[in-house]
Formats: structure tokens, C-alpha cells, sequence
């Protein structure tokens, strides 16, 4: 990659990949630690070869993903696929070693999101919310499946966090996408986890947006 380096984004923290072999795990000696019970002990590794960054699953119990689809052996990645250990979902993003100055290229991103922090990844909550919605699409061409809806879970839940962390507000039409994406899982599950977990986003966004999710509750 050049002068870039890969990142990978867990929960609104990142973490260097680094050197030819990155493990990740539970294990506390893996080079990242994500302590979740879905996650195994010893989970996928990243290797950094002439060729590009590839995630090889080490047989993880619940399963490693890569832009919802679960991985057998291993694959090459690209900035922005948007992976899945277990439940825990993660973004593979970019950091610049020099400062950039705020004329940067920002990926048709708003300003209020474009101004991170100098020595941040180029990442913003986003650039995560635009990744969530074909993911939508794939799952209701796919029929649906479990897998995709907790990946798709798991990165709103992700998508909120960050802005929280960023203590940005949440912009109109974010809260109307968000809304919709958290609407559409639980019509379409079974699980009333699903319409609980709604209700929570609805809660969450009313706090940025009073009003905003109104359309959605009328008829509930």
C-alpha cells in the first residue's frame, strides 16, 4: 500500500496491522485482543505479503466474515471490507504517517465529518453507515439469512457508538438511514431481540434527532 498502512476498526478503536503475521484473538497474546465470548481464543490472522493484506480463519467456531460472507481459508482484502469475528463486527481502514492538512480529500464526505483528528484513520461513521446498506440488499437477495443480520446488527450498533465517540450530532438524513436500516431487521426477523434492539436505535437517535424516527413508530 505504499505510504498507508491497513487499521483495523473494533468499536471505535483501532489497531495497527503490522509486520507479515497479525493475529487476533481472545487470547491476551494475540497481537489484537478482542475479548467477546464469539470470539475464539485464537480466531483469523492477517498476512501482509508483496501481493496485498489476506484474513485467514483458524477454524473459529463462530465463523469469520468478510462483507457478510463467511470465510473458508483465507482472502484478500481490500480498505473498507468490512469484516465480522463471530458477532463482533470490524472495518479494515487506512492511516497516513504524515499530517494531512483539512484540504485532504475527504471521500464526499460532510466537513462536520471530515474533521477528525490529524493522525486518525480515514474513517468516519459514515463511510460506515454507506457500507451498511447494501449489506440490506444482500441479505434480502440472499433470503435473509441470521448471519448477515447480526453482522448488519452489530455494525449499526458500531455506526452509533462511533458517533458517541466522536461526540458529533447525528445529521437528519443519518438518523432517517439509520431508522430504516434498524426498521427493515426487525420487520423481517422472527426474533423480538430484533424489534427490542429497534426500539433501543429509535431511543438513541430521538436523542440527536426529537421526531426523527416518528414515521417509523406510527403504526407499531
Amino acid at each position: 500500500m505504499g505510504a498507508t498502512g491497513f487499521w483495523l476498526e473494533v468499536e471505535g478503536r483501532r489497531f495497527p496491522i503490522e509486520g507479515e503475521k497479525t493475529t487476533v484473538g481472545r487470547d491476551p497474546y494475540c497481537d489484537i485482543v478482542v475479548s467477546a465470548e464469539s470470539v475464539s481464543r485464537k480466531h483469523a490472522v492477517f498476512h501482509m505479503t508483496p501481493e496485498g493484506l489476506f484474513l485467514e480463519d483458524l477454524g473459529a467456531k463462530n465463523g469469520t466474515f468478510v462483507n457478510g460472507k463467511r470465510l473458508s481459508g483465507q482472502t484478500q482484502l481490500a480498505l473498507g471490507d468490512l469484516l465480522g469475528l463471530g458477532k463482533v463486527a470490524m472495518q479494515l481502514v487506512a492511516i497516513e504517517p504524515a499530517p494531512r492538512p483539512r484540504a485532504h480529500p475527504t471521500m464526499g464526505l460532510s466537513r462536520e465529518m471530515a474533521a477528525t483528528s490529524e493522525d486518525e484513520p480515514v474513517t468516519t461513521a459514515n463511510s460506515l453507515l454507506d457500507q451498511i446498506e447494501p449489506l440490506i440488499g444482500r441479505a434480502f437477495d440472499a433470503g435473509r439469512p441470521p448471519d448477515l443480520f447480526a453482522t448488519i446488527h452489530n455494525l449499526v450498533d458500531t455506526f452509533l457508538a462511533d458517533i458517541e465517540r466522536r461526540g458529533q450530532r447525528l445529521a437528519l438524513k443519518d438518523a432517517t438511514r439509520i431508522a430504516a436500516v434498524a426498521d427493515l431487521l426487525a420487520a423481517w426477523s422472527d426474533d423480538k431481540t430484533y424489534r427490542n434492539w429497534r426500539d433501543h436505535v429509535f431511543d438513541l437517535i430521538e436523542q440527536h434527532r426529537p421526531g426523527a424516527t416518528k414515521r417509523k413508530l406510527a403504526g407499531k
